[in-house]
């Protein structure tokens, strides 16, 4: 036989029911012991040791090194016996050779090996007990979990056959150097039991936050079903969708680490659309575990041009909140030009054109945070705009190659998921006036009194105009209105403003830059400096 030459094998599962069969081919110039590890890896299994014995006449015990060329033929078939570590249970594999190609064509040494057709499922990979496996492919039929002696939980899609994952699995063994990462399945629980650990009022405020109905006398099981059913199938894509670039990184960070990371709350914290629909939680004993649905639903289209669509999606989303926060005007040019930034110069620009039309012309598609209109065939403006707002500030502004602040890498994703804001020293200086003037803030959690602020911050930027920012945040302070330290209350806020002027990357929506304003800001009473410049 010559070295070049491929031999097709079935590899079948002794007393499987339904029947669980594999065709492999792999390269005459492999040995039996590389056939075992392949034969594993097609069912599901981790490579592992095992006696072969041929069902014709030898005068020798095959090892595992011996070259199958010399060994095996058309029509031979044979045994791998694979048996586990406690020598309790053993797995028998038929092996048939069905056919041996004799093509010149192939260069042996960029062939690896790979599985031509499956039947049957996956294996789990820490049995070798063929009752355990054939009562697991029928819970998978009937749409549920099993679970083995050692406590590892399956859902049925983890254990279909995946010709990628499998053929990943085998690059691995043979060429690591062409091999993917792989995704850990052993972070995933199938949904049902990962919300039977969450309290009963929490899944009540997952249920009341998500809209699924619940009455106050229902028991835990029936919110657990109602949950469940509603994180099936097509819905787990809303969920993605509502991961940012940054958490859907951290999401790939945290699926292919080979082990938990120590730092548990780093993912509850960073995977916040996971976390809060209770799609992942930290499990006592056990660590940070994952919806086996949600590893389920990624494993079908991660690595393929759908996932690399999905990354596009999320970068151009990142770049238009940027620019709709930070510019609230802008042309596509500048709109290019952060993308270049943020995603690198490797990224299609061919697409932009494309997703700034369906963000303006489809509704159902531009969400609160990205929502933009046009305000000509090249010029975009926020939806915090009216048209004539957008128009009169639009004629303020110069267009040459310099009207536009270029923002880091780094600042493009605090503007694209917060905006402008002040100074951390400037933040908890106008968060302690709101406390001392805004009574209706006194006790309440920081998310609103963060909300205040970024309120305030925002009159700031949209307006260029101090006076209209101070009323703004009196609004925002009742007691002020009718305090006898009033004007100490409002000098102090003037005070905040003069000193976060300068840390404001620009006034971008009145039309000036960093580094083409020349009167930046013009306040309408006198307060301050006039016409001061930009730094």
């Amino acid at each position: 036989m010559d070295n070049n030459d491929l031999l097709d094998i079935s590899v079948a599962v002794a007393r499987s029911n339904p029947l669980v069969m594999r065709m492999v081919r792999i390269p005459a110039v492999k040995d039996i012991g590389d056939l075992m590890a392949l034969s594993c890896i097609s069912l599901g299994l981790e490579p592992r040791d095992g006696e072969f014995i041929l069902d014709r006449d030898s005068e020798e015990v095959p090892g595992a090194d011996w070259p199958l060329g010399q060994y095996l033929k058309p029509g031979d078939s044979g045994r791998l016996v694979l048996r586990d570590g406690s020598n309790r249970h053993q797995l028998v594999l038929f092996l048939d050779v069905k056919d041996c190609l004799h093509s010149k064509k192939h260069n042996r040494d960029e062939i690896e090996p790979s599985v031509l057709m499956a039947i049957g499922y996956d294996l789990p990979k820490d049995s070798l007990d063929i009752g355990e496996i054939n009562y697991g492919q029928e819970s998978i039929r009937s749409g549920s979990s099993f679970q083995t002696e050692a406590g590892s939980f399956y859902s049925p899609a983890s254990l279909e056959f995946k010709e990628r994952r499998t053929g990943n699995a085998i690059l691995k063994f043979f060429a690591p150097e062409k091999a993917q990462k792989e995704l850990n399945r052993n972070l995933g629980m199938p949904m049902h039991p990962l919300l039977e650990t969450l309290k009963n009022s929490d899944l009540k405020d997952i249920a009341s936050y998500y809209g699924v109905y619940y009455d106050s006398g229902m028991r835990k099981a029936d919110l657990v079903s109602a949950l469940c059913y509603k994180y099936s199938g097509e819905y787990l894509e809303e969920v993605f969708d509502d991961m940012d670039l940054s958490e859907y990184l951290s999401f790939k960070e945290f699926v292919f680490s080979e082990e938990l990371q120590d730092d548990g709350n780093k993912y509850l914290k960073s995977l916040p659309s996971l976390y809060y629909r209770g799609l992942l939680n930290d499990i006592s004993k056990t660590g940070i575990r994952i919806a086996s649905e949600v590893l389920d639903y990624y494993d079908n289209w991660q690595g393929t041009e759908r996932e690399e669509d999905f990354i596009y999606e999320k970068q151009m989303k990142t770049a238009l909140c940027c620019c709709r926060n930070l510019y609230g005007i802008f042309s596509t040019a500048a709109f290019k030009a952060v993308l270049k930034t943020s995603a690198g110069d490797g990224f299609p620009m061919e697409k932009v054109e494309g997703y700034l039309k369906k963000r303006v012309l489809n509704s159902l598609l531009a969400t609160r945070k990205n929502k933009i209109s046009s305000l000509s065939l090249d010029v975009y403006y926020s939806s915090e705009l009216t048209k004539m707002e957008a128009k009169n500030l639009y004629s303020k502004q110069n267009h040459g190659p310099d009207a536009w602040y270029h923002p880091t890498k780094e600042e493009i994703a605090v503007y694209a998921g917060e905006g402008v804001r002040f100074s951390a020293k400037g933040t908890e200086k106008l968060l302690k006036l709101l406390e001392e003037y805004g009574d209706y803030y006194s006790g309440y959690d920081d998310d609103r009194k963060g909300s205040a602020v970024r309120s305030i911050v925002s009159s700031l930027h949209k307006e260029g105009d101090v006076n209209k920012a101070m009323d703004a945040a009196i609004r925002l302070m009742y007691r002020l209105r009718w305090s006898n330290s009033q004007t100490a209350g409002k000098n102090k806020l003037m005070a905040i403003f003069n000193s976060e002027l300068p840390t404001l990357p620009l006034i971008a929506l009145n039309g000036y830059s960093k580094s083409n304003a020349k009167n930046v800001i013009k306040w309408k009473d006198g307060a301050g400096t006039k016409g001061g410049k930009k730094k």
